[in-house]
């Protein structure tokens, strides 16, 4: 009796009270399952919140404001918004991508980077760990001197050690590099004007010395 119960069960389970069954039998692979919708469109149609995800291509749909995760056949996975009722990959809006490698982009579906934004970001601070210039400062460092700067400047149109446009253009630049590179040019200009300060007060002192002997000296003529 009791296993003759439990065939009836499998084969007959009970609706839940929260859900839809939909098909003769929601064990089988041709069956659907509607969770909080009485017309389920997929396999397993839930309106409401769920954290789940599809093993094989397709989407999972989070939330009832159409809010998708999709995951391709190359492991990428992309959140992505979109009015249609038509659950497909080309009736939604991709916003965000993971890629398999573990890439993020936002704005761009081919990352390159941990985090690739293709647009503006807005941030209250961006801590960048990078070493900085202060080898500037250690004894041996060759300053340029400015007549070779000039030289240097007419013939390139930019600063030495500094990405020309096209260059930042083409290449971009890193923050964190140019952030050094940028330093080690104020330092350069903090050591050409403390030599430029020791120069002028040397300069002063032979000028006052020649103005005390021209004072101390008789006048012309005795």
């Amino acid at each position: 009796m009791l296993i003759g119960l439990a065939f009836a069960w499998m084969a007959f389970p009970p609706a839940p009270a929260w859900g839809q069954w939909s098909g003769t039998n929601p064990l089988w692979t041709n069956s659907t399952v509607g969770i909080g919708t009485s017309s389920p469109s997929t396999m397993l149609h839930v309106v409401g919140n769920l954290a789940a995800w599809q093993a094989s291509n397709g989407f999972v749909q989070l939330r009832a404001d159409n809010a998708v995760v999709w995951r391709s056949g190359n492991g990428n996975a992309s959140l992505r918004f979109g009015s249609a009722t038509n659950l497909t990959a080309g009736s939604w809006s991709e916003k965000m991508r993971i890629t398999d490698s573990g890439n993020v982009g936002i704005g761009t579906g081919n990352p390159q980077y941990k985090l690739a934004v293709n647009g503006n970001i807005g941030a209250k601070e961006v801590i960048v760990t990078n070493s900085l210039a202060d080898y500037v400062f250690r004894p041996g460092y060759r300053l340029r001197p400015l007549s070779e700067v000039s030289a240097y400047i007419q013939a390139h149109r930019h600063l030495p050690d500094i990405p020309s446009q096209a260059e930042a253009e083409q290449q971009g630049i890193g923050v964190g590099d140019m952030q050094a590179r940028l330093l080690a040019k104020v330092e350069e200009l903090t050591l050409h004007l403390i030599r430029q300060d020791r120069e002028n007060r040397e300069l002063r002192r032979r000028v006052a010395q020649l103005e005390t002997r021209v004072a101390a000296a008789p006048p012309a003529g005795r």
